[in-house]
Formats: C-alpha cells, sequence, structure tokens
C-alpha cells in the first residue's frame, strides 16, 4: 500500500513538478481546457481510491480562492462595505453577489448552454420521423439527424456537469464564509444581543440555515431558467399543435391558488418551526449545562416533560410542513400529464387525423416530457426559496445585532498610548458598550507612559442598563403631569428621591497595569 501511495505521489500525472518533487497543487488549475471539460484531470485520484483507500495526504492542496482564511476575508470586507452603504437593511445575499459574482455568474453561462440543446433532441424528432417516412431522401441526411441527436445528448452531459461544479462551488465558497462571519459575530455580541440571540439559536443558524441559504444558491439559476425553459416549450408547442395547447396550460390557471395557498402556509409553518427549533436547543443547552443541579434536586421528571411538550410542538409544525409539501409537489408534478391528456382529447375533436401525423405526435410527447422538467423544478425551487428566505431574514437579523464596541476614537486621540497599549473602553452612550463611566463625582483618566500601560484613578462602571419598557415610560409620562397639575396644591415639596445605582458596579476604581503584566478582575462584576 505504501508503494502503490509513493508511486502516485511521484506520477508526473498527478503531484510531480518540473523539478522532480511533490507537486500537491490542484490539477484543475493546470489542465487543458478539453480534460477541465471532461473531468479527465480526476482520473488518477479515483484509480488510486478504487485501490486503496484515500488518506489525507493523497490529497490536493486547496487553491487560493477556496481556502476558508481567503473567503472570510472577501466576504466580511464585502458586509462592511453592505453596512456602510444600507446600514439597517443590509443583506447577506448583496454581499453574496459582490463577493462570489463570477463564480455564480459561470453558472449562468452553463445554464444556458444546456438549456438550448435541451431543445434539440425534441426538435429533432420530427425530421427524423419524417425521413424514415420518406424513401426518397437521402440517407446522408439521416445520418445527420442521428449524428446531431447524438451529439446534443453529450454536449447536454458535459455542460450540465460543468454547470453543476460551478453552482456546488459557489454554495461551498458561501457556506464556508458566512460560518466564518456568524462565529465571529458570536464572540463579539454585546451583553444586550446576547440575551435576545441563545446559543441554541446560532446553532441553528449555523446547521439549518445555512443549508436553507446554500440551497438557494445551489439552485438559484433553476428559478430564472425554468420560467424561459417552459414559455419557450409552450411556443414550441404551439407552432405544433395550434390554440389546443393553451387549454391545456389553462389546468395551471386552475390549480394555481392550491399552490400559492400551500406556498403561504408553508412560510407561516417554517418560521414557526424554527422558533421552536431555537426553544428547544436552548433548553437543552441550559440542561446539559446544569445537569449537576438538575441530578441534585431532582428535576428530570420536570425538564423531561417540558423537553418532549416542546418537541411535540416541533413534530406537529414539521408534519404539516411536510404535508404542506407533499400536496405542493402532487399538483406540481400532476399538472404536466393533465395538460398532455386535455390538449390531445381537445386535438382529437377539433382537428382530423390526416393532419395529425406519427411525428407531430411524436414531437408533441417530447416537448411535453420537456415542459414537466420546468414545472417540477419551480416547485422545488418555490419551496426552497420560502425557507430560504426565512433564514436569511433570520441571518441578517443576527449579524446586524448590537456589538462590543472597539477603543473609542476620541480617547485614542486624548491620550498618549504607545503601539504596544491595549485599552478597552466604551463611552456610556452607545447601546452596545462593554463597559461605562458613571460617575460624576469622581475624576476618571487614562494614562499611558513607558512603563505603565493603563492608569485609572477614581473610575467608575457599570455594564449595559436595559433601556425602559414602553409602558414604563408611558407610565413616568402620566405621573410627571399629576406631579404638574398638584403643583400648586404643594405646600412643601420635597426633593426628588435618589435614583438608586444601577446592580453589579464597580465604584471608585484605583487601577494600574504595566506593559506585559497579566490583571484579572476577581469577584461579581456584572458579567
Amino acid at each position: 500500500m505504501s508503494e502503490e501511495r509513493s508511486s502516485l505521489l511521484s506520477s508526473s500525472s498527478l503531484h510531480e513538478d518540473h523539478d522532480g518533487g511533490g507537486d500537491r497543487r490542484s490539477p484543475s488549475q493546470r489542465s487543458n481546457i478539453l480534460s477541465r471539460l471532461t473531468f479527465w484531470f480526476m482520473f488518477p485520484l479515483i484509480k488510486l481510491g478504487y485501490k486503496q483507500t484515500l488518506q489525507h495526504d493523497d490529497l490536493y492542496e486547496l487553491d487560493e480562492d477556496n481556502k476558508a482564511i481567503n473567503l472570510s476575508d472577501k466576504f466580511e470586507e464585502a458586509w462592511q462595505n453592505e453596512i456602510r452603504s444600507k446600514g439597517k437593511s443590509s443583506s447577506i445575499l448583496r454581499a453574496f453577489h459582490r463577493t462570489f459574482a463570477s463564480t455564480f455568474y459561470i453558472g449562468a453561462l452553463w445554464k444556458v448552454i444546456v438549456s438550448a440543446l435541451t431543445f434539440v433532441g425534441p426538435l429533432l424528432v420530427l425530421p427524423l420521423v419524417n425521413f424514415f417516412g420518406d424513401q426518397d431522401l437521402p440517407i446522408g441526411l439521416g445520418l445527420g439527424y442521428s449524428f446531431m441527436l447524438l451529439g446534443s445528448g453529450l454536449g447536454q452531459a458535459l455542460f450540465e456537469a460543468r454547470y453543476n461544479e460551478a453552482c456546488y462551488m459557489a454554495a461551498t465558497r458561501y457556506k464556508t464564509a458566512i460560518s466564518t462571519l456568524l462565529y465571529k459575530k458570536s464572540l463579539r455580541l454585546s451583553n444586550a444581543s446576547r440575551q435576545q440571540n441563545s446559543v441554541g439559536e446560532i446553532v441553528n443558524m449555523l446547521s439549518v440555515d445555512i443549508e436553507n441559504i446554500s440551497a438557494l444558491v445551489l439552485y438559484g439559476h433553476e428559478i430564472w431558467a425554468a420560467p424561459i425553459l417552459l414559455i419557450v416549450t409552450i411556443v414550441l408547442l404551439y407552432q405544433l399543435l395550434g390554440w389546443p395547447i393553451f387549454v391545456g396550460l389553462g389546468v395551471i390557471l386552475v390549480l394555481f391558488p392550491i399552490t400559492a395557498w400551500t406556498g403561504i402556509k408553508m412560510s407561516h409553518y417554517g418560521e414557526k418551526l424554527m422558533a421552536i427549533k431555537d426553544e428547544r436547543t436552548k433548553m437543552m443547552t441550559e440542561v446539559l449545562q446544569g445537569m449537576r443541579i438538575i441530578k441534585f434536586f431532582s428535576w428530570e421528571a420536570s425538564y423531561r416533560s417540558r423537553i418532549e411538550e416542546i418537541r411535540a410542538r416541533e413534530v406537529h409544525a414539521l408534519r404539516i410542513s411536510r404535508y404542506l409539501y407533499s400536496v405542493s409537489v402532487f399538483f406540481w408534478v400532476v399538472t404536466p400529464q393533465l395538460i398532455t391528456v386535455v390538449t390531445f382529447a381537445l386535438l382529437s375533436t377539433v382537428r382530423s387525423t390526416k393532419e395529425v401525423n406519427v411525428g407531430t405526435v411524436f414531437a408533441a410527447l417530447s416537448l411535453f416530457n420537456v415542459l414537466q422538467t420546468p414545472i417540477i423544478i419551480m416547485s422545488f425551487a418555490f419551496a426552497g426559496v420560502v425557507q430560504a428566505m426565512v433564514s436569511v431574514r433570520r441571518v441578517n437579523k443576527f449579524l446586524l445585532a448590537d456589538e462590543l464596541n472597539d477603543v473609542s476614537p476620541s480617547l485614542e486621540a486624548s491620550y498618549n498610548t504607545s503601539s504596544s497599549s491595549s485599552l478597552s473602553w466604551s463611552s456610556s452612550s452607545s447601546s452596545s458598550s462593554s463597559s461605562s463611566s458613571s460617575s460624576s463625582s469622581s475624576s476618571s483618566s487614562l494614562t499611558s507612559s513607558s512603563s505603565v500601560a493603563i492608569s485609572i484613578h477614581g473610575g467608575s462602571f457599570v455594564w449595559d442598563v436595559p433601556p425602559p419598557k414602553q409602558e414604563d415610560a408611558t407610565a413616568a409620562g402620566n405621573d410627571d403631569k399629576k406631579k404638574k397639575k398638584n403643583k400648586q396644591k404643594e405646600t412643601s415639596p420635597s426633593p426628588p428621591p435618589p435614583t438608586p445605582p444601577p446592580a453589579n458596579t464597580l465604584h471608585d476604581i484605583d487601577f494600574t497595569a504595566g506593559h506585559g503584566e497579566l490583571v484579572a478582575v476577581v469577584g461579581p462584576v456584572g458579567c
């Protein structure tokens, strides 16, 4: 086995460069166009996998364009530009378009070629059948039709493989980039954002939402290609059969209200299902983290009943969603067959048998088979788009959540910090700050010298204070109005009560840290 692996690594077709050493670069970047079109460059690796189990050392290195760090940096830069230009209305789909547009639109080119070759076979059926019915036609014409039919099938297979490669490449790059971005975002969430986004919700985004959105990227070209394919097929059928085809297409209009209703309900239950999944994952996380306490107080039965109740609601929502999906797919699959039956039934009553020959029937049946593909694809694409848009809204909301602030620019300008200093400061005016100065009587200062990195004298700090609720603010406004009405009746107004200090605060802190020192704050600090 070791000899086979070493021979593979030293093979000139796989890992050998011009200097005679092992070249671990992907051969797709150094292969000719014919090898890439037929994927012949993968044959040595497939041959080795047939002989033995592939090991990590047998695989090629990733291209620079496919490495996670490069994909993450490019996508994060595009997302930051999206936030600067769109603000709270930013969307990860536009950031994806800015980052991976070239890879995605290469797939569109292959899709156009594949769609065009799809009509070659049905268009050749009629002249090929007429050729066999006319003995006076030269045999070379029949051979030409046959080779064209064979070439269209081979070309469609080759270009469809390239199309699938481009789509899977774009979807994989997106999954890699968005996963890294979500992980980085989870590390920068502010305290208020952490309370709104639990660990279970983040886990669901990484496992479920990313898959839904990547499916949208993977099958995104089908959304625009299927309607075009449907329209072209209808035009060709009209030229072949005439107006009865439009009566057959009336089946789509009859079934459209049912499919539209199922789509709306699928979107509703999709959002409901994701919310229940978040609740279940959050509960399971709490149980696993507090397992000792649950065992100590014998709370297993109580938590088990709560988890089973959540799971029952999740299964119920999932069951209804799958039922709706099955109904939608059933009608979309049956629709082409109904169109064929209605069209030929009407055609047999309005036309004589002389006008409809064998070639016309075979050509029409071929086009009806082509018509079935876009209708079925649109049903799956419609269901996928519904699920993907729910996931897009969830991921957008998470990525736009408040973050911990970096060092305040005003502090960086006011204090002379050396290049080795590390400061962490957030103003109280920011909603996403991690700490804020709250003392007006004590003086706070931050200094840095050659020996002292950070110095704080008489500082007071407090964690984020949640904003008052709407009903609290309304009640406070009503109290102010009552006080103004009763102001004239008060003879000896009492001073306003002092504002209680926020919980978990640090008061009158004197702190100094030098360069290279490891300092930790021990005790209840509000985190």
